[in-house]
């Protein structure tokens, strides 16, 4: 138990140093912050809530694997190095990748809610524009009398 409660600490302490020394991180933070919330809106479905936050919880990772991975880079040699470049720039794909891979989840998930509010509209678009036939009832006019109802 005192080794998780150690490790917690740590794992503080790194979100810490990420968010005071890196501003891509504190960018993604925000966009985390805002798209939390949003992610409520388009669904009641916890799948489709979870998914566009779990991607930037995934971008948020990626970006702490390449801060580490540059900050020991950086450790080793501040020299221009070919090596210490590639491997930069993978750590830099990666989190290009990932970003992709949000932007992806978070359309689908707002194509599908603005394709589910488009079908409601056009539901009660067609009840609204003849309710007596749409949903075979009798309507009373607001002219009639009850006696004298017309059956659509």
């Amino acid at each position: 138990m005192k080794r998780l409660w150690q490790a917690t600490i740590n794992s503080w302490h790194g979100l810490i140093a990420a968010t005071r020394s890196e501003q891509a991180f504190r960018e993604e933070l925000a966009v985390l912050a805002i798209g939390t919330p949003l992610a409520l809106f388009p669904t009641a479905d916890a799948g489709r809530r979870l998914a566009p936050v779990g991607t930037l919880v995934f971008v948020l990772i990626v970006e702490l694997l390449n801060t580490a991975i540059e900050k020991l880079s950086d450790r080793v040699t501040l020299d221009h190095d070919l090596v210490v470049k590639r491997v930069k720039d993978m750590g830099s794909a990666a989190i290009l990748l990932s970003i992709v891979l949000a932007g992806a989840v978070w359309i689908w998930i707002a194509a599908a809610g603005f394709g589910r509010w488009l079908a409601d509209l056009s539901v009660h678009k067609a009840h609204a524009a003849a309710p007596s036939q749409a949903l075979g009832r009798t309507t009373i006019l607001p002219t009639q009398k009850f006696g004298s109802a017309r059956r659509g």
